[in-house]
């Protein structure tokens, strides 16, 4: 059986959720709060959210959460 397939990309209405379940939000929000300009606004009007993209793992990294924990977070949010 072993651990669920990390999709790629994830439609950012269950990447919200997600990050709501998983208890980051207001992390992230903090996070992107103090980000460039650019990341602010795709975090608030993104349509879907790649696993790979290297701002998304920035704000991971600096509210502390490791790459598994993302994966985590994509798998739920696909899930949603």
């Amino acid at each position: 059986v072993g651990r669920p397939l990390v999709p790629e990309e994830v439609p950012a209405g269950g990447f919200y959720v997600a990050l709501i379940r998983m208890k980051w939000k207001a992390a992230v929000d903090a996070a992107i709060a103090q980000a460039d300009e650019e990341s602010q606004v795709l975090y608030a009007k993104a349509t879907h959210f790649r696993r790979s993209d290297p701002r998304l793992m920035a704000i991971a990294a600096a509210i502390g959460k490791t790459d598994l924990e993302l994966d985590d977070l994509f798998i739920l949010a696909d899930s949603v």
